[in-house]
């Protein structure tokens, strides 16, 4: 049986090539990586991922519960709100939360506390605040990292 890819949602396949040294030996290390857009960005009210998978965020409502913003909003978190006040998120104030996937790989790399407090949050309770947007498998959200950059966020 052959893979369909128009219909499996692989949009495009990257491949990476690297060469590097270990004990006087070349070594090439190659990755593929295959970006889709069949990946739901998690909120209710988006209308491009409506039919895509759950969207669970923003089905209850946190109108009304911050004086700074008003109206349905969702928090984007980057890796050092995650790492330093993972505490917060325990609060049922904080709703519609998206954690994207090189903040959960940033995370996980640096505090493997953290790390589990948040897949417990995400995977093991399955808590509806709270969702993962696989950014770099998106073909609309993927960047191609820069060797000069480091990976902190």
């Amino acid at each position: 049986m052959e893979l369909n890819v128009k219909q499996s949602g692989i949009v495009d396949r990257l491949v990476f090539s690297t060469n590097f040294k270990i004990k006087n030996r070349c070594l090439r290390r190659t990755v593929e990586r295959y970006l889709r857009e069949d990946l739901s960005c998690g909120l209710h009210s988006c209308e491009t991922c409506a039919s895509l998978g759950l969207n669970n965020l923003g089905r209850n409502t946190n109108e009304g519960k911050n004086t700074v913003v008003f109206g349905n909003h969702a928090i984007i978190v980057d890796a050092e709100v995650c790492l330093r006040f993972m505490d917060v998120f325990d609060s049922n104030l904080f709703t519609n939360i998206i954690i994207t996937q090189n903040v959960w790989e940033y995370v996980k790399q640096k505090s493997i506390t953290t790390y589990k407090k948040l897949n417990k949050f995400v995977y093991e309770d399955k808590d509806p605040r709270f969702a993962v947007f696989m950014s770099e498998f998106h073909h609309k959200t993927f960047v191609r990292q820069e060797i000069e950059l480091s990976d902190s966020l």
